[in-house]
């Protein structure tokens, strides 16, 4: 029987070049075969 796969994130932070928080303390969990995606304008 084969194990069931994922990927757990954590404690993600992401700030701006001023100092602006974005992010702070994300977490998630991607299932096996699951897409999933962050995406923000640039």
């Amino acid at each position: 029987m084969a194990g069931v796969g994922h990927v757990d994130v954590s404690g993600v932070r992401f700030e701006l070049p001023d100092g602006r928080v974005l992010l702070d303390d994300v977490s998630f969990r991607v299932g096996e075969g699951a897409r999933d995606l962050l995406r923000s304008r640039s």
